[in-house]
């Protein structure tokens, strides 16, 4: 009877992060015992035949390992609990995660008739959310379970099918993913861009004006808006000769304020922050990194310590909502009242509607829980990232509910003429200057804009006010080409067009860059070689399927799946239906056709505009092609191995100039330098037992010295690791030499033991608990943690030998000893009898 009493009050409650439990633990007490998933529980494994087209695209999952033991806790927890409430996160993730605990509940009999289980969701880790959701649960939604499996499955269906046609064709290349193959696309157009800009030369005119009669009057700029009638648009001033001409015009007039126009605009505030806003604002404001801003807000969300008490500070961080609750409305429009004064509060609240389509992975936009947490008050309990990321969201939502800034805009006319008499003016030039001034503040008061809020630039002027100017002077300017994408920009531009959705920016940028198909410089995205080559191929092979709206529109049917409107089905089949027969096709194209292919695409690139190929500088006989290796590709000679000139691509432009290096020269001695990392250089050198890279802080030593050393030594200042026997020199690259001298390195844990990846005596190896497993794959660098776990389990269990003979082949030799160890035996002899 005990038990059953105790098994009456128990409840369960379930969430995602163990922080977030720990939260919700202080504000429903003893009555309820909430745990951590600590995530995702099940996934499709990483293997063939995990999604079954064949079987209506019947899916396997496997738990994940490191979720086994919490999965074994929450079993037995269930088995003790009336109530079970699945409180994971309030969008299709979450809704996938509830759905595969209950699944794995069920099927290990953990639910009794007599237990029931609910779905509750809340966007705010706040008492008042968590026991309103509590008091109105739901069953699971299906719809949202179904659209997130629709894309696993089809990321799982893309991947699984690209990636082995890459490893085939392009070996070396590491994956292609559906969304994120079309970004990487989005960087490859935008570079194609900057390469083909033709910069132009242009000039302005700009003269520094003052009223004639004042010396204390100050200076103003006034650029050159009309020549002899006609008005000039900005690139009509070509050369520097005809800027020259115009103010030798210009510079015998008398200038006069022709006109004064002054009108008042406003500035509405903007809606509260997004998923996709939010990362924008971090990236331009803050510097932070998608990566670095989405960690930060999950920690805002889960709960921070202010003051003693677990607080959840902002609401759910993955949306493309920008409405908020009623309560959220009035506790702003009350903050904007005590704060600022009524003259910032509008008449009403202010409403937002989201421009982004099927707007509906959570209800509400990212808003602190209590606005009455001021970021500055609460500073002490922040670290400096959350307390800078808070600060945007609560400033962003305050601005929001506040009235509009109002700005004075001035624009001023000036002549420039040959005569005073009225009658005979002849007008030559027009000058204008405009400048604007805040006429009250608004939203600005709260959410600054440096540029609409800057002083008034413009003195108190008349018409008919006559000046005096200094210059004027010509300004030489050229056009720019069309920016790089930087990670603010990139991750608006996918929004715009649809790719993503507020859960996958962060991870698709990850993804990009961890593959080595992109890297930032300067904080723009350059593509590197490999992706460049990859998205080329995906475009000339896959176009229809890296298409932007064909990837918007399928992102617009998986919305309709979450809303009921459409079958999972139905889209999987339409899609695999097309996609799986080109992939068979180009499976079947030869790689050397294929290769031809991205050469003619790249070269505009490659060679100069008029060729289709270049000659051989080296040999004089041979054409110059692009080659793939399974470390990058690079341009080679036809001839080889007769002509060994090869090169690295470096397509791209970086400071103005394109590098150009080659990674092998006839006769070429070594140490030959490849580039320098966190200020120590980096060389390819040769020794009497092969090729070695090495890294060392000041000059390198000779390669004689070599001998000396043994793979993988480290010294002070110096580090070597062999570069395997059938890996030729000329495509060691920079990056393949970095990530030969991070050896050996960790890539996870397997049963509480570290896994190292490293390179020996006999060539690449994995290591675990004692034990050296042998990696044959060209691409073990980049070997994962879950396939040297494969090949761990798979590898046979580590020799042990019996005691027992050891013990009696040493008592035998020491009874007959041979002439080798007689001497040690006497020895041993002799220290006895002392």
């Amino acid at each position: 009877m005990v038990y059953r009493s105790l098994r009456i009050r128990m409840k369960l409650l379930i969430v995602e992060s163990p922080a977030k439990a720990k939260t919700i633990a202080k504000y429903l007490g003893s009555g309820f015992n909430v745990m951590s998933s600590f995530g995702h529980v099940r996934s499709i494994p990483s293997e063939k035949d995990a999604v079954l087209p064949d079987e209506n695209f019947r899916i396997k999952y496997d738990v994940i390992e490191k979720s086994e033991k919490h999965i074994k806790e929450i079993v037995s927890a269930a088995k003790k609990a009336k109530t079970i409430y699945l409180a994971t996160d309030p969008d299709r993730e979450g809704e996938a995660i509830s759905w595969h605990i209950a699944e794995l509940l069920k099927s290990k009999h953990a639910i009794d008739p007599s237990t029931s289980m609910a779905r509750v969701v809340f966007n705010e880790v706040t008492k008042k959310a968590v026991q309103n959701a509590i008091a109105n649960p739901r069953e699971l939604n299906m719809d949202l379970v179904r659209a997130q499996q629709a894309r696993q499955a089809l990321d799982y269906l893309v991947g699984f099918t690209l990636s082995p046609i890459l490893w085939r064709k392009l070996p070396g290349s590491r994956s292609a993913g559906r969304v994120q193959s079309v970004a990487l696309r989005l960087i490859c157009e935008r570079e194609n861009e900057v390469h083909a800009f033709k910069i132009t030369e242009y000039w302005s005119i700009v003269g520094k004006f003052k009223q004639k009669n004042d010396p204390n009057h100050p200076m103003f700029d006034g650029i050159l808006s009309e020549y002899l009638g006609k008005k000039l648009d900005k690139y009509d001033i070509k050369t520097e000769a005809e800027a020259k001409d115009i103010v030798s015009k210009v510079l015998p007039c008398k200038y006069k304020v022709d006109k004064i126009e002054e009108k008042q605009t406003k500035r509405n505030p903007l809606p509260p922050l997004t998923t996709s806003t939010m990362l924008q604002e971090a990236g331009n404001r803050l510097g932070f990194s998608a990566k670095r801003t989405a960690k930060v807000a999950q920690k805002l969300y889960e709960g921070v310590n202010v003051n003693g008490a677990l607080i959840g500070l902002i609401t759910y961080m993955r949306t493309d909502s920008v409405q908020v609750s009623n309560d959220a409305l009035l506790g702003a429009r009350e903050l904007i009242e005590n704060k600022f004064g009524l003259e910032f509060l509008p008449e009403k609240p202010q409403i937002y509607k989201s421009k982004t389509k099927n707007a509906q992975e959570a209800h509400e936009a990212i808003r602190p829980t209590d606005l009455s947490l001021v970021p500055d008050e609460i500073r002490s309990n922040l670290t400096d990232d959350e307390y800078k990321l808070y600060k945007i969201i609560w400033q962003r939502m305050v601005a929001s509910q506040m009235t509009s800034a109002v700005l004075k805009n001035t624009a001023i006319e000036i002549i420039a003429h040959t005569h005073n008499a009225e009658k005979d003016v002849q007008k030559i030039a027009k000058f204008r200057t405009t400048g604007s001034r805040i006429v009250f503040p608004g939203f600005y008061a709260v959410w600054g804009n440096d540029t609409d809020a800057k002083k008034d630039q413009i003195p108190n002027l008349q018409e008919g006010d006559e000046l005096s100017m200094k210059g004027p002077e010509p300004i030489q300017h050229f056009t720019q080409p069309p920016a790089r994408y930087t990670e603010p920009s990139l991750v608006k531009q996918m929004e715009e067009i649809g790719i993503g959705r507020p859960s996958t920016y962060a991870t698709i940028i990850s993804i990009l860059q961890d593959r080595g198909y992109v890297k930032l410089h300067d904080k723009k995205f350059i593509p590197e070689e490999r992706g460049y080559v990859v998205s080329t191929f995906l475009t000339r092979f896959f176009d229809d399927y890296v298409q932007y709206n064909f990837t918007a529109n399928l992102e617009n049917d998986l919305d309709k799946v979450s809303s009921g409107e459409k079958n999972y089905l139905e889209i999987l089949h339409s899609f695999w239906n097309g996609f799986k027969p080109k992939a068979d096709e180009v499976m079947n194209i030869d790689s050397k056709q294929i290769l031809n292919r991205i050469e003619e695409a790249l070269s505009p690139y490659l060679f100069d505009e008029e060729q289709k190929t270049m000659p051989c500088p080296e040999c004089r006989i041979g054409e110059v092609h692009l080659k793939n290796s399974k470390y990058g590709p690079f341009l080679c000679c036809n001839k080889y191995p007769d002509c060994k000139f090869a090169k690295s691509l470096n397509l791209f432009q970086k400071d103005g100039e394109i590098e150009e290096k080659k990674v092998f020269e006839t006769g070429a001695e070594y140490p030959k330098l490849l580039g320098e990392q966190n200020g120590s250089q980096v060389f390819l050198s040769k020794g009497p037992y092969g090729f070695y890279v090495m890294r060392v802080s000041g000059e390198p030593e000779a390669s004689s010295e070599r001998t000396t050393k043994k793979k993988g030594d480290v010294s002070k200042n110096k580090k070597f690791v062999g570069v395997q026997k059938n890996t030729p020199p000329e495509v060691v690259t920079m990056e393949y030499a970095v990530k030969l001298l991070e050896l050996p390195k960790v890539l996870g844990q397997f049963n509480d033991q570290d896994i190292l990846l490293g390179i020996g005596k006999y060539g690449p190896y994995v290591q675990h608990n004692g034990r050296y497993i042998s990696v044959k794959e060209e691409n073990f660098l980049d070997i994962s943690c879950e396939e040297a776990i494969r090949k761990i389990v798979a590898a046979p269990p580590k020799k042990t030998f019996n005691a027992k003979p050891k013990a009696a082949l040493k008592k035998a030799i020491t009874k007959n000893p041979s002439k080798e160890n007689a001497g040690t035996n006497r020895a041993r002899t002799k220290k006895t009898k002392k």
